[in-house]
């Protein structure tokens, strides 16, 4: 187990490590350095009541001492689950050190404190002679124990709440950043990175369920096929979640416990802490100003900004939060320059580099990242010039960054407002059709498809009325409703996929006017109606897979040539008559 040192090693050797890993040992290192904190105190409480053999100890510099005990053959087993740790698994003031970790051998000297030398050197002494004992099996099961995780608390700041089925915030973020990078990954290299940060997002604690989800939107988004998806992940997500640790002290980092951090640690003339200006630090810090007010849209590989005086998001080219990212950083140096130290200074001046700010922003960009599918995903709701309607209950309300909207409509809505010019435009449908059309032009503005799955036709010669009732539809739902090409609808139209991505999100497709006798491409039909899932690619992009939500209207002179046309129920398609000028 020991090599010994050769008259040469002893006279030219002031120090050297003990390997616990190789030599099969479990060192309990014993501190009393820090105020307050008593290793012994707190081993005596510990070993009260249990077997406590004697070993070999060794003094250290500072008043404490290290225990040796080697593993048994029985708990070989289970020695790599022994954690290095420092206060974490057996209480105040004692680190434990195995398998991967090392000691200060004993007979070694060295500086009681490296930064201050005036308090001289000190040595490791063999305190106790004792040959090395076994690890008692009461502390082998203390030591190999998973525990159990404290309660995380949610963040200071708004716009980031834990939830509730995640251990840590930092569970939360290794699976964001996990999906971020599955979205980004290159072609070639997919599966690899799917596999390897499903693995690493279940490891870290994140729900089983919310990293299956994550993985298969994210492979999805990056254009893998569904059935290596569901080859990949669910086992994955098993292998990942079987060798999850759990943390005592999950810790959700705000800029408010940072900043108070900061502001302990520093004292007058003594500058900032060590490692405070790095881009490992800055970068979660200027996350933190950013944050619940913009995000980076992993799909779109861009970034979105709420607008207070709206209250929806926009889609943002990254000018505005490159200057943002100017700002914070001029702040820190002059921070640095009022508060610091002239090394302080210096170290801020890596900031004025194109690729250190680039690298910070990447790093913010990966705390808040977000999918698309956040935004306009609550069906029930939509942005009004004044507010938040609640669709169900005609409630309106002040719209908030975590509603994510970025549809919106710029008309004001008053629950009991009338106009004569739209009373007289349903006085012009005839009546055994006009509440069903009212009924379908309303539930357009949901997220919600009609029940009866079809697509809509107001068909008409001449100015009938049909276009009143189309234009003042798309007038009240803003950015909810466009119009798309009608191409779309047509077989052998020359239209392509990309066209498809105009419905991602959309509520109200409205289509003017079809070519005659065309026919109807029926495959794109059955998707447009009955809440069907449509996959589509951004030019130059990956595809995408999404809902389709919108409820198609179509304005036309000419019905289209189909092979099943009729106005039964069950039929794909309807029409209503529109024969009364308006």
């Amino acid at each position: 187990m020991w090599d010994e040192f050769t008259e040469d090693e002893r006279r030219n050797t002031t120090g050297y490590g003990v390997n616990c890993g190789r030599a099969g040992l479990v060192v309990i290192d014993l501190d009393t350095k820090a105020t307050g904190v008593n290793g012994f105190d707190s081993w005596a409480k510990l070993t009260e009541g249990n077997e406590n053999p004697a070993t070999l100890t060794v003094s250290t510099p500072n008043g404490g001492e290290h225990r040796y005990y080697r593993i048994t053959d029985a708990q070989r087993g289970g020695y790599a689950n022994i954690r290095n740790s420092v206060e974490k698994v057996l209480g105040t003031g004692i680190d434990v050190r195995a398998k991967g970790g090392q000691v200060v051998g004993p007979g070694s000297t060295v500086w009681r404190d490296k930064d201050d030398r005036s308090k001289g050197k000190g040595k490791y002494a063999i305190k106790h002679a004792a040959p090395i004992a076994e690890l008692p099996d009461w502390l082998f099961t203390k030591l190999t124990a998973k525990p159990e995780p404290k309660p995380a608390a949610a963040p200071a700041h708004s716009g980031e709440e834990l939830p509730y089925d995640f251990p840590s915030m930092k569970a939360k973020r290794v699976l964001d950043k996990a999906a971020l990078k599955v979205m980004n990954a290159a072609p070639g290299s997919r599966n690899d990175t799917l596999y390897r940060q499903t693995y690493a997002a279940a490891a870290a604690g994140a729900p089983t369920h919310a990293v299956t989800a994550a993985m298969t939107r994210a492979g999805i988004a990056c254009g893998l096929p569904m059935d290596e998806i569901e080859r990949t992940v669910p086992r994955t997500v098993e292998e990942g979640a079987a060798n999850y640790v759990p943390e005592y002290e999950p810790v959700n980092v705000t800029a408010e416990t940072r900043s108070a951090t900061a502001t302990a640690a520093q004292k007058d003339g003594e500058g900032f802490t060590k490692n405070y200006f790095t881009e490992d630090n800055l970068a979660p810090l200027f996350a933190d100003k950013l944050r619940s007010t913009t995000a980076y849209v992993t799909e779109w590989r861009a970034w979105a900004v709420y607008e207070p005086t709206t209250g929806a998001w926009r889609k943002e080219s990254g000018e505005t939060v490159s200057q943002w990212a100017k700002s914070y950083f001029k702040a820190v140096y002059d921070d640095a320059v009022d508060r610091g130290t002239a090394a302080d200074e210096v170290a801020t001046r890596r900031l004025h580099s194109v690729a250190v700010c680039k690298n910070i922003m990447g790093s913010a960009a990966e705390e808040l990242a977000v999918s698309s599918l956040v935004f306009d995903a609550n069906p029930d709701v939509m942005l009004a010039a004044n507010g938040a309607i609640d669709l169900r209950t005609g409630e309106l309300r002040e719209a908030k960054p975590e509603d994510y909207f970025m549809r919106r409509t710029g008309v004001r809505y008053l629950p009991d407002a009338e106009h004569a010019g739209w009373t007289t435009i349903l006085e012009a449908i005839s009546a055994d059709t006009r509440e069903y059309v009212q009924t379908i032009v309303g539930q357009a503005f949901t997220g919600h498809q009609p029940t009866d799955a079809s697509i809509y036709f107001f068909h008409g010669d001449g100015s009938n009325g049909k276009s009143s009732i189309i234009d003042t539809t798309r007038a009240c739902a803003g950015d909810y409703a466009t119009n798309p090409s009608a191409n779309v609808l047509l077989r052998s139209s020359g239209a392509n996929d990309h066209s498809l991505m105009v419905f991602k999100g959309l509520r109200l497709a409205l289509f003017e006017e079809l070519p005659d006798s065309k026919h109807l491409d029926a495959y794109i039909v059955k998707r447009l109606s009955g809440s069907q899932v449509l996959r589509a690619p951004h030019k130059y992009q990956a595809e995408e897979e999404f809902r389709v939500i919108a409820t198609s209207l179509i304005n036309t002179n000419h019905l289209p040539a189909s092979p099943r046309w009729s106005t039964a129920p069950g039929d794909a398609s309807r029409w209503s008559p529109c024969p009364t000028s308006s």
